[in-house]
Protein backbone atom coordinates (compact mmCIF):
# COMPACT_ATOMS: atom_id res chain seq x y z
CA UNK A 1 0.00 0.00 0.00
CA UNK A 2 3.17 2.28 0.75
CA UNK A 3 3.37 2.46 -3.66
CA UNK A 4 -0.11 3.49 -4.12
CA UNK A 5 -0.03 6.09 -0.92
CA UNK A 6 3.08 7.66 -2.86
CA UNK A 7 1.26 7.69 -6.10
CA UNK A 8 -1.66 9.27 -4.37
CA UNK A 9 1.07 11.68 -2.56
CA UNK A 10 2.90 12.68 -5.99
CA UNK A 11 -0.97 13.94 -8.12
CA UNK A 12 -1.26 10.47 -10.41
CA UNK A 13 -3.94 8.96 -8.63
CA UNK A 14 -6.53 11.05 -6.10
CA UNK A 15 -7.43 8.64 -2.83
CA UNK A 16 -11.19 8.25 -4.23
CA UNK A 17 -10.05 6.34 -7.08
CA UNK A 18 -8.37 3.72 -4.84
CA UNK A 19 -10.67 1.16 -4.74
CA UNK A 20 -11.05 -2.63 -4.61
CA UNK A 21 -9.91 -5.19 -2.30
CA UNK A 22 -8.22 -2.59 0.24
CA UNK A 23 -8.85 -4.27 3.93
CA UNK A 24 -5.96 -6.62 5.04
CA UNK A 25 -7.83 -10.12 5.01
CA UNK A 26 -5.22 -11.77 7.53
CA UNK A 27 -2.58 -14.47 7.84
CA UNK A 28 -3.11 -17.43 4.82
CA UNK A 29 -6.40 -15.60 3.34
CA UNK A 30 -6.73 -13.87 -0.08
CA UNK A 31 -9.16 -10.71 -0.49
CA UNK A 32 -10.47 -10.46 -4.32
CA UNK A 33 -12.10 -7.77 -6.16
CA UNK A 34 -14.07 -9.01 -9.07
CA UNK A 35 -14.80 -6.02 -10.28
CA UNK A 36 -12.86 -5.22 -13.32
CA UNK A 37 -12.93 -1.73 -12.41
CA UNK A 38 -11.55 -1.73 -9.35
CA UNK A 39 -7.94 -0.43 -8.79
CA UNK A 40 -6.91 -3.33 -5.80
CA UNK A 41 -7.70 -6.61 -7.27
CA UNK A 42 -6.22 -8.87 -4.38
CA UNK A 43 -4.95 -8.34 -1.54
CA UNK A 44 -3.05 -11.52 0.88
CA UNK A 45 -2.23 -11.42 4.40
CA UNK A 46 0.82 -13.68 4.21
CA UNK A 47 3.83 -12.93 2.56
CA UNK A 48 6.72 -15.42 2.87
CA UNK A 49 10.59 -15.52 2.32
CA UNK A 50 12.37 -18.44 2.91
CA UNK A 51 15.77 -20.61 2.11
CA UNK A 52 15.59 -24.07 2.85
CA UNK A 53 17.71 -25.86 0.23
CA UNK A 54 14.31 -28.47 -0.06
CA UNK A 55 11.19 -27.67 -0.31
CA UNK A 56 8.78 -27.54 3.17
CA UNK A 57 5.38 -27.49 3.54
CA UNK A 58 4.60 -23.43 4.21
CA UNK A 59 3.10 -24.69 7.27
CA UNK A 60 5.77 -26.98 8.74
CA UNK A 61 6.69 -25.63 12.03
CA UNK A 62 10.20 -26.29 11.48
CA UNK A 63 10.82 -24.93 8.58
CA UNK A 64 12.76 -21.80 8.13
CA UNK A 65 10.65 -19.11 6.88
CA UNK A 66 10.33 -15.37 7.72
CA UNK A 67 7.04 -14.38 6.83
CA UNK A 68 7.30 -10.46 6.09
CA UNK A 69 4.53 -7.64 7.16
CA UNK A 70 2.50 -5.90 4.33
CA UNK A 71 5.48 -5.63 1.26
CA UNK A 72 4.25 -7.09 -2.55
CA UNK A 73 1.07 -8.09 -0.81
CA UNK A 74 -1.58 -6.09 -3.33
CA UNK A 75 -2.11 -7.32 -6.89
CA UNK A 76 -3.02 -4.21 -8.94
CA UNK A 77 -4.67 -3.81 -12.56
CA UNK A 78 -2.31 -1.79 -14.43
CA UNK A 79 -5.06 -0.89 -17.06
CA UNK A 80 -7.17 0.58 -14.29
CA UNK A 81 -4.09 2.33 -13.01
CA UNK A 82 -2.92 3.78 -16.31
CA UNK A 83 -6.40 4.96 -17.05
CA UNK A 84 -7.32 6.81 -13.88
CA UNK A 85 -3.55 8.31 -13.86
CA UNK A 86 -4.09 9.37 -17.71
CA UNK A 87 -7.47 11.08 -16.88
CA UNK A 88 -5.71 13.12 -14.27
CA UNK A 89 -2.98 14.34 -16.16
CA UNK A 90 -5.54 15.15 -19.04
CA UNK A 91 -7.77 16.97 -16.63
CA UNK A 92 -4.75 19.21 -15.61
CA UNK A 93 -3.63 19.94 -19.16
CA UNK A 94 -1.70 17.29 -20.42
CA UNK A 95 -1.81 15.94 -24.00
CA UNK A 96 -1.25 11.96 -24.43
CA UNK A 97 0.29 10.67 -28.37
CA UNK A 98 -0.95 7.40 -29.16
CA UNK A 99 0.04 5.04 -32.08
CA UNK A 100 3.01 7.87 -33.03
CA UNK A 101 6.86 7.31 -32.48
CA UNK A 102 9.29 9.69 -31.59
CA UNK A 103 12.26 9.62 -34.33
CA UNK A 104 14.81 11.58 -33.21
CA UNK A 105 14.94 15.01 -29.90
CA UNK A 106 17.08 17.65 -31.46
CA UNK A 107 18.43 19.83 -28.43
CA UNK A 108 18.82 23.79 -28.66
CA UNK A 109 20.29 26.26 -26.38
CA UNK A 110 16.63 27.62 -25.33
CA UNK A 111 14.74 24.22 -25.62
CA UNK A 112 14.15 20.69 -27.28
CA UNK A 113 12.34 19.94 -30.83
CA UNK A 114 11.02 15.88 -30.33
CA UNK A 115 10.27 14.57 -33.86
CA UNK A 116 7.42 12.85 -33.76
CA UNK A 117 6.39 9.95 -36.87
CA UNK A 118 2.40 10.17 -37.24
CA UNK A 119 0.86 7.36 -38.89
CA UNK A 120 -0.69 9.28 -42.39
CA UNK A 121 1.50 12.13 -41.97
CA UNK A 122 4.73 12.74 -44.44
CA UNK A 123 6.55 14.58 -42.23
CA UNK A 124 7.21 14.09 -38.33
CA UNK A 125 5.66 16.28 -36.14
CA UNK A 126 7.45 18.77 -34.00
CA UNK A 127 6.47 18.96 -30.49
CA UNK A 128 8.65 22.07 -28.72
CA UNK A 129 9.50 21.17 -25.15
CA UNK A 130 12.38 22.74 -22.02
CA UNK A 131 12.35 19.43 -21.15
CA UNK A 132 12.33 15.78 -22.55
CA UNK A 133 11.78 13.21 -19.37
CA UNK A 134 13.43 9.57 -21.02
CA UNK A 135 11.00 6.77 -18.76
CA UNK A 136 11.08 4.41 -21.59
CA UNK A 137 13.22 1.16 -19.62
CA UNK A 138 16.22 -0.05 -19.64
CA UNK A 139 15.65 -1.00 -23.66
CA UNK A 140 15.43 3.16 -23.97
CA UNK A 141 17.28 4.23 -26.96
CA UNK A 142 18.69 7.25 -25.34
CA UNK A 143 20.01 5.60 -22.61
CA UNK A 144 21.74 2.86 -24.70
CA UNK A 145 23.51 5.99 -26.97
CA UNK A 146 24.70 7.38 -24.05
CA UNK A 147 26.34 4.03 -22.74
CA UNK A 148 27.37 3.47 -26.04
CA UNK A 149 26.91 0.15 -25.69
CA UNK A 150 28.30 -0.88 -22.16
CA UNK A 151 28.36 -4.35 -20.84
CA UNK A 152 25.65 -4.94 -18.22
CA UNK A 153 27.38 -5.42 -15.10
CA UNK A 154 24.90 -7.67 -13.68
CA UNK A 155 21.52 -9.37 -14.70
CA UNK A 156 18.49 -9.97 -13.57
CA UNK A 157 16.72 -13.08 -15.04
CA UNK A 158 13.05 -13.94 -14.76
CA UNK A 159 10.51 -17.00 -16.55
CA UNK A 160 7.17 -17.62 -15.69
CA UNK A 161 3.36 -17.98 -15.93
CA UNK A 162 0.58 -17.10 -14.73
CA UNK A 163 -1.52 -20.29 -14.75
CA UNK A 164 -4.81 -22.12 -13.03
CA UNK A 165 -5.80 -25.13 -11.34
CA UNK A 166 -4.09 -24.10 -8.03
CA UNK A 167 -6.88 -26.07 -5.69
CA UNK A 168 -4.91 -27.04 -2.29
CA UNK A 169 -3.20 -23.78 -1.37
CA UNK A 170 -3.16 -20.46 -2.60
CA UNK A 171 -3.68 -18.29 0.37
CA UNK A 172 -0.08 -16.77 0.48
CA UNK A 173 2.53 -15.11 -1.39
CA UNK A 174 6.44 -15.86 -1.73
CA UNK A 175 8.29 -12.87 -2.12
CA UNK A 176 11.82 -14.84 -2.55
CA UNK A 177 11.84 -18.64 -1.69
CA UNK A 178 14.28 -21.23 -2.69
CA UNK A 179 13.74 -24.85 -2.10
CA UNK A 180 17.65 -26.11 -3.56
CA UNK A 181 21.16 -25.13 -3.30
CA UNK A 182 22.97 -23.55 -6.38
CA UNK A 183 21.31 -25.43 -9.33
CA UNK A 184 23.99 -27.53 -11.59
CA UNK A 185 21.81 -29.01 -14.09
CA UNK A 186 23.37 -26.79 -16.61
CA UNK A 187 26.52 -28.52 -16.60
CA UNK A 188 27.69 -31.45 -18.82
CA UNK A 189 28.96 -33.78 -16.82
CA UNK A 190 32.71 -33.72 -17.02
CA UNK A 191 32.40 -30.39 -17.48
CA UNK A 192 35.83 -28.01 -16.73
CA UNK A 193 33.97 -25.75 -14.81
CA UNK A 194 32.59 -28.77 -12.34
CA UNK A 195 30.58 -26.27 -10.15
CA UNK A 196 27.26 -24.95 -9.53
CA UNK A 197 26.52 -21.98 -11.74
CA UNK A 198 23.94 -20.33 -10.44
CA UNK A 199 21.39 -19.96 -7.70
CA UNK A 200 17.70 -19.94 -8.18
CA UNK A 201 14.63 -18.40 -6.52
CA UNK A 202 11.41 -18.29 -6.79
CA UNK A 203 8.60 -15.43 -6.52
CA UNK A 204 4.49 -16.00 -6.20
CA UNK A 205 1.45 -14.70 -5.83
CA UNK A 206 -2.40 -15.56 -5.93
CA UNK A 207 -3.45 -13.75 -9.18
CA UNK A 208 -6.57 -11.69 -9.28
CA UNK A 209 -8.32 -13.74 -12.47
CA UNK A 210 -9.27 -16.08 -10.33
CA UNK A 211 -9.68 -18.06 -6.82
CA UNK A 212 -7.51 -20.64 -8.32
CA UNK A 213 -5.16 -19.19 -10.07
CA UNK A 214 -1.36 -18.04 -9.49
CA UNK A 215 1.44 -16.10 -10.91
CA UNK A 216 4.93 -18.18 -9.99
CA UNK A 217 8.39 -16.76 -11.09
CA UNK A 218 11.81 -18.06 -11.61
CA UNK A 219 14.72 -15.86 -11.11
CA UNK A 220 18.43 -15.57 -10.83
CA UNK A 221 21.24 -12.95 -10.54
CA UNK A 222 24.01 -13.59 -13.07
CA UNK A 223 26.55 -11.59 -14.72
CA UNK A 224 26.43 -10.87 -18.52
CA UNK A 225 28.98 -13.35 -19.56
CA UNK A 226 28.36 -15.43 -22.59
CA UNK A 227 28.58 -18.57 -21.44
CA UNK A 228 25.31 -17.97 -19.36
CA UNK A 229 21.91 -19.69 -19.91
CA UNK A 230 19.25 -18.07 -22.17
CA UNK A 231 15.60 -17.62 -21.17
CA UNK A 232 14.47 -20.60 -23.00
CA UNK A 233 17.06 -22.61 -20.96
CA UNK A 234 15.69 -20.96 -17.88
CA UNK A 235 12.27 -21.68 -19.05
CA UNK A 236 13.20 -25.15 -19.21
CA UNK A 237 14.18 -25.44 -15.81
CA UNK A 238 11.31 -23.96 -14.97
CA UNK A 239 9.10 -26.63 -16.40
CA UNK A 240 10.91 -29.05 -14.59
CA UNK A 241 11.25 -27.62 -11.28
CA UNK A 242 7.64 -26.25 -10.93
CA UNK A 243 6.24 -29.47 -9.34
CA UNK A 244 8.23 -29.58 -6.58
CA UNK A 245 7.96 -26.03 -6.35
CA UNK A 246 4.43 -25.88 -6.36
CA UNK A 247 3.39 -29.50 -4.94
CA UNK A 248 1.68 -27.78 -1.62
CA UNK A 249 -0.21 -25.82 -4.02
CA UNK A 250 -1.51 -27.91 -6.75
CA UNK A 251 -3.34 -31.49 -6.20
CA UNK A 252 -1.52 -32.64 -10.11
CA UNK A 253 1.91 -31.96 -8.36
CA UNK A 254 1.03 -33.18 -5.45
CA UNK A 255 -0.02 -36.80 -7.10
CA UNK A 256 3.56 -36.45 -9.28
CA UNK A 257 2.45 -35.42 -12.22
CA UNK A 258 5.07 -32.98 -14.35
CA UNK A 259 3.10 -30.15 -16.24
CA UNK A 260 3.16 -31.38 -19.18
CA UNK A 261 1.38 -34.72 -18.10
CA UNK A 262 -0.59 -32.01 -15.62
CA UNK A 263 -1.90 -30.13 -18.67
CA UNK A 264 -2.37 -33.57 -20.45
CA UNK A 265 -4.94 -34.41 -17.84
CA UNK A 266 -6.61 -30.45 -18.11
CA UNK A 267 -5.63 -29.87 -14.43
CA UNK A 268 -3.14 -26.90 -15.11
CA UNK A 269 -4.05 -24.44 -16.91
CA UNK A 270 -1.00 -22.03 -18.84
CA UNK A 271 -3.24 -18.58 -19.18
CA UNK A 272 0.35 -17.03 -20.31
CA UNK A 273 3.98 -16.92 -20.22
CA UNK A 274 6.45 -14.53 -18.39
CA UNK A 275 10.05 -13.40 -19.21
CA UNK A 276 11.99 -10.68 -18.58
CA UNK A 277 15.98 -9.41 -18.54
CA UNK A 278 16.41 -6.52 -16.37
CA UNK A 279 20.32 -5.57 -16.98
CA UNK A 280 22.07 -3.18 -14.09
CA UNK A 281 25.01 -1.28 -14.73
CA UNK A 282 27.10 0.42 -12.62
CA UNK A 283 27.39 3.64 -13.27
CA UNK A 284 23.94 4.57 -12.55
CA UNK A 285 22.26 6.35 -12.09
CA UNK A 286 22.49 7.77 -15.21
CA UNK A 287 24.05 11.34 -15.88
CA UNK A 288 22.04 13.47 -18.47
CA UNK A 289 23.42 13.88 -21.42
CA UNK A 290 22.48 17.25 -22.76
CA UNK A 291 20.70 20.37 -21.66
CA UNK A 292 17.25 19.60 -21.11
CA UNK A 293 17.23 15.55 -20.91
CA UNK A 294 16.37 13.70 -17.98
CA UNK A 295 15.99 9.92 -17.56
CA UNK A 296 14.30 8.28 -14.67
CA UNK A 297 13.07 4.77 -13.65
CA UNK A 298 14.92 1.94 -15.27
CA UNK A 299 16.14 4.22 -18.17
CA UNK A 300 18.29 6.51 -15.45
CA UNK A 301 19.38 2.93 -13.64
CA UNK A 302 17.97 4.10 -10.49
CA UNK A 303 16.88 0.69 -9.98
CA UNK A 304 18.61 -1.14 -6.92
CA UNK A 305 20.35 -4.21 -8.63
CA UNK A 306 18.46 -6.79 -6.34
CA UNK A 307 14.67 -6.21 -7.67
CA UNK A 308 13.23 -6.26 -10.80
CA UNK A 309 13.35 -3.04 -11.54
CA UNK A 310 10.05 -1.63 -13.50
CA UNK A 311 7.42 1.63 -12.06
CA UNK A 312 7.12 -0.18 -8.55
CA UNK A 313 10.96 0.33 -8.23
CA UNK A 314 10.52 4.54 -9.47
CA UNK A 315 7.47 4.70 -6.71
CA UNK A 316 10.12 5.19 -3.89
CA UNK A 317 11.14 8.49 -6.00
CA UNK A 318 8.30 9.78 -7.65
CA UNK A 319 7.49 11.99 -4.96
CA UNK A 320 11.17 13.78 -5.40
CA UNK A 321 11.32 13.77 -8.43
CA UNK A 322 7.99 15.17 -9.33
CA UNK A 323 8.77 18.00 -7.01
CA UNK A 324 12.23 18.14 -8.63
CA UNK A 325 11.20 18.59 -11.96
CA UNK A 326 8.57 20.91 -11.29
CA UNK A 327 11.44 23.11 -9.79
CA UNK A 328 13.81 22.69 -12.07
CA UNK A 329 11.58 24.33 -14.64
CA UNK A 330 10.59 27.41 -12.68
CA UNK A 331 13.74 28.19 -11.60
CA UNK A 332 15.43 27.46 -15.70
CA UNK A 333 17.79 24.69 -13.61
CA UNK A 334 17.96 22.43 -16.67
CA UNK A 335 21.47 22.31 -17.66
CA UNK A 336 23.05 18.85 -17.54
CA UNK A 337 24.68 19.37 -14.01
CA UNK A 338 21.59 21.17 -12.43
CA UNK A 339 19.62 17.49 -13.54
CA UNK A 340 21.91 15.52 -12.60
CA UNK A 341 21.17 16.76 -9.29
CA UNK A 342 17.86 14.87 -9.96
CA UNK A 343 19.98 10.98 -10.15
CA UNK A 344 22.61 12.18 -7.33
CA UNK A 345 24.73 9.26 -6.23
CA UNK A 346 23.01 7.23 -3.21
CA UNK A 347 25.55 5.29 -1.27
CA UNK A 348 22.46 2.39 -0.11
CA UNK A 349 21.60 2.09 -3.83
CA UNK A 350 25.24 1.42 -4.49
CA UNK A 351 26.26 -0.90 -1.24
CA UNK A 352 23.33 -3.22 -2.88
CA UNK A 353 25.91 -3.89 -5.22
CA UNK A 354 27.64 -6.28 -2.81
CA UNK A 355 24.51 -8.12 -2.32
CA UNK A 356 23.65 -8.82 -5.68
CA UNK A 357 27.33 -10.21 -6.14
CA UNK A 358 26.89 -12.78 -3.29
CA UNK A 359 24.13 -14.18 -4.75
CA UNK A 360 25.11 -15.17 -8.08
CA UNK A 361 27.98 -17.74 -9.21
CA UNK A 362 30.68 -16.20 -11.08
CA UNK A 363 31.48 -18.85 -13.67
CA UNK A 364 33.98 -21.37 -12.69
CA UNK A 365 33.49 -20.23 -8.60
CA UNK A 366 34.38 -22.78 -5.96
CA UNK A 367 31.49 -21.63 -4.08
CA UNK A 368 29.83 -24.30 -1.60
CA UNK A 369 27.06 -24.97 -3.25
CA UNK A 370 24.62 -23.85 -0.17
CA UNK A 371 26.60 -20.54 -0.09
CA UNK A 372 23.34 -18.49 -1.09
CA UNK A 373 21.11 -20.05 1.30
CA UNK A 374 23.20 -20.28 4.11
CA UNK A 375 24.16 -16.49 3.86
CA UNK A 376 20.22 -15.58 3.12
CA UNK A 377 18.96 -17.61 5.81
CA UNK A 378 21.14 -16.09 8.44
CA UNK A 379 20.64 -12.51 7.24
CA UNK A 380 16.93 -13.02 7.23
CA UNK A 381 16.37 -14.71 10.27
CA UNK A 382 18.08 -11.54 11.93
CA UNK A 383 16.06 -9.02 10.34
CA UNK A 384 12.84 -11.04 11.68
CA UNK A 385 13.79 -11.04 15.27
CA UNK A 386 14.82 -7.24 14.96
CA UNK A 387 11.40 -6.64 13.71
CA UNK A 388 9.23 -4.75 10.89
CA UNK A 389 11.62 -1.45 11.37
CA UNK A 390 14.51 -3.50 10.04
CA UNK A 391 12.78 -6.16 8.07
CA UNK A 392 10.39 -4.40 6.05
CA UNK A 393 12.90 -1.28 4.56
CA UNK A 394 15.13 -3.88 3.55
CA UNK A 395 12.18 -5.88 1.35
CA UNK A 396 11.29 -2.56 -0.41
CA UNK A 397 15.01 -1.65 -1.25
CA UNK A 398 15.31 1.27 1.09
CA UNK A 399 18.37 0.26 2.78
CA UNK A 400 19.30 1.82 6.02
CA UNK A 401 23.26 2.40 7.94
CA UNK A 402 21.77 1.42 11.64
CA UNK A 403 19.68 -1.46 10.44
CA UNK A 404 22.22 -2.86 8.14
CA UNK A 405 25.20 -2.74 10.66
CA UNK A 406 22.85 -4.46 13.84
CA UNK A 407 22.23 -7.34 10.79
CA UNK A 408 25.99 -7.25 9.73
CA UNK A 409 26.80 -7.19 13.48
CA UNK A 410 24.91 -9.94 14.60
CA UNK A 411 25.15 -12.39 11.62
CA UNK A 412 29.13 -12.64 12.35
CA UNK A 413 27.91 -13.80 16.12
CA UNK A 414 25.18 -16.31 14.91
CA UNK A 415 27.03 -17.81 11.87
CA UNK A 416 30.55 -16.70 12.46
CA UNK A 417 32.47 -19.22 10.00
CA UNK A 418 30.37 -17.82 7.42
CA UNK A 419 32.15 -14.27 7.12
CA UNK A 420 35.58 -15.35 6.39
CA UNK A 421 34.01 -17.70 3.31
CA UNK A 422 32.48 -14.48 2.03
CA UNK A 423 35.14 -12.37 2.08
CA UNK A 424 37.24 -14.85 0.48
CA UNK A 425 34.60 -15.34 -2.34
CA UNK A 426 33.68 -11.77 -3.02
CA UNK A 427 37.34 -10.99 -3.42
CA UNK A 428 38.83 -7.76 -1.83
CA UNK A 429 38.02 -5.15 -4.05
CA UNK A 430 34.54 -5.97 -3.97
CA UNK A 431 34.64 -5.24 -0.06
CA UNK A 432 36.80 -2.49 0.07
CA UNK A 433 33.97 -0.85 -2.56
CA UNK A 434 31.19 -2.04 -0.54
CA UNK A 435 33.00 -0.65 2.70
CA UNK A 436 33.18 2.65 1.07
CA UNK A 437 29.48 3.06 0.17
CA UNK A 438 28.80 1.56 3.33
CA UNK A 439 30.68 4.70 5.26
CA UNK A 440 29.22 7.46 2.65
CA UNK A 441 25.78 6.41 4.45
CA UNK A 442 26.85 7.16 7.70
CA UNK A 443 27.95 10.27 6.57
CA UNK A 444 25.00 11.06 4.24
CA UNK A 445 22.48 10.31 7.63
CA UNK A 446 25.22 12.06 9.66
CA UNK A 447 24.79 15.44 7.08
CA UNK A 448 21.14 14.82 6.95
CA UNK A 449 20.32 14.23 10.87
CA UNK A 450 22.55 17.56 11.26
CA UNK A 451 22.02 20.14 8.60
CA UNK A 452 18.89 19.55 6.71
CA UNK A 453 16.70 21.41 8.88
CA UNK A 454 18.28 24.88 8.31
CA UNK A 455 19.23 23.76 4.68
CA UNK A 456 15.61 23.72 3.39
CA UNK A 457 14.83 26.99 5.70
CA UNK A 458 17.25 28.45 4.06
CA UNK A 459 16.30 26.99 0.64
CA UNK A 460 12.61 28.00 1.54
CA UNK A 461 13.45 31.66 2.12
CA UNK A 462 16.14 31.82 -1.62
CA UNK A 463 12.81 30.32 -3.05
CA UNK A 464 10.74 32.98 -2.25
CA UNK A 465 13.11 35.36 -3.88
CA UNK A 466 12.41 37.19 -7.26
CA UNK A 467 15.87 36.66 -8.35
CA UNK A 468 16.68 33.72 -10.80
CA UNK A 469 20.14 32.86 -9.54
CA UNK A 470 18.00 32.81 -5.92
CA UNK A 471 16.05 29.97 -7.31
CA UNK A 472 18.60 28.11 -8.98
CA UNK A 473 20.79 28.26 -5.58
CA UNK A 474 17.24 26.53 -3.99
CA UNK A 475 17.08 24.40 -6.07
CA UNK A 476 20.61 22.88 -5.71
CA UNK A 477 20.43 22.90 -1.84
CA UNK A 478 16.81 20.87 -1.74
CA UNK A 479 18.77 18.30 -4.04
CA UNK A 480 21.82 18.20 -1.82
CA UNK A 481 18.83 17.60 1.25
CA UNK A 482 17.29 15.01 -0.82
CA UNK A 483 20.60 12.75 -1.99
CA UNK A 484 21.19 12.71 1.89
CA UNK A 485 17.82 11.98 2.96
CA UNK A 486 17.24 8.62 0.04
CA UNK A 487 20.97 7.98 0.36
CA UNK A 488 20.75 6.87 3.88
CA UNK A 489 17.71 5.67 3.52
CA UNK A 490 15.85 8.53 6.02
CA UNK A 491 12.85 9.08 3.27
CA UNK A 492 11.44 5.47 4.15
CA UNK A 493 8.05 5.74 6.60
CA UNK A 494 6.57 2.66 6.37
CA UNK A 495 7.12 1.64 9.86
Amino acid sequence: MDEIDELVEAGALDREQITGALENPGPRVVARSPDAGDLIATHFGSVRAGFNGEQRDSGDPDNQEVWVPEVLNMGVRPSVAVQRARENFEAAGGVVMEEVNVENIDVYGMGNIVNVAVPGEEKPRRVTCRLVVDAMGNASPIARQIRGGEKPFGVCAVVGTCASGFDLDNGFADLIYTNQDMWTGDVAGGDALGSPRKQYFWEAFPAGSGEAHRTTYLFTYMDADEERPSLIDMLEDYWDLLPEYQREAHSAFRDGLSVEEAVAEGRFKINRCLYGCFPTFKDSPLRPPAKGILAIGDASGIQSPLSFGGFGALTRHINRLTSGIIEALEAGALSEKDLGSLNPYLPNLSATWMFQRSMMTPIGSRRPSDFVNRLLRTNFGIMDDLGREILRPFNQDVVRPIGLLQVLAQAMVRDPLNTPGLLYHLGPLTVLDWMGHFGAMFAYLALYKGLAGPLRSYADSLWASEKAEDKKTAFKIRRLVEAWEYGSGEDYTGF
